[in-house]
């Protein structure tokens, strides 16, 4: 259980790290301008992993925390790249409004990501002990 506790801690500071080595290249003058069919596309394919990772929360991976928790942490890297990536494209709409939706997410699982009842190590130590 507390290795969950230092997982869901650490997986939203990579995301953090990740924004700020970003910005950083940002301020560089790297930049990515996308041609806007495939800014399409890939706003398509964010949008679509951001709401399937946060609707399997509730569903199909909710037995599974660390899982769940790669998955909202991968649709949030998702969604900052796509902003960042789009920074420079003239008319582009930014999708950072998915990471309220994917933080909350993440917040309202945290009951039961930390403490869920039958993880692998729980399953170590009742072995053992046996």
């Amino acid at each position: 259980m507390k290795r969950l506790r230092v997982i869901y801690i650490l997986m939203p500071i990579v995301v953090i790290i990740c924004t700020l080595l970003m910005e950083g290249l940002q301020n560089e003058g790297y930049s990515m301008v996308l041609s806007p069919y495939v800014a399409y596309i890939e706003r398509f394919v964010v949008v679509l992993v951001s709401l399937a990772s946060m609707v399997s929360a509730f569903t199909l991976l909710k037995s599974k925390p660390i899982v769940l928790m790669l998955a909202l942490n991968v649709a949030a890297l998702m969604v900052i790249c796509d902003y960042y990536m789009n920074i420079g494209n003239e008319g582009s709409d930014n999708l950072v409004w998915l990471l309220s939706m994917i933080s909350l997410v993440y917040i309202i699982k945290y009951k039961s990501i930390v403490s869920s009842s039958y993880t692998k190590d729980d399953a170590d130590e009742v072995s053992e002990s046996c």
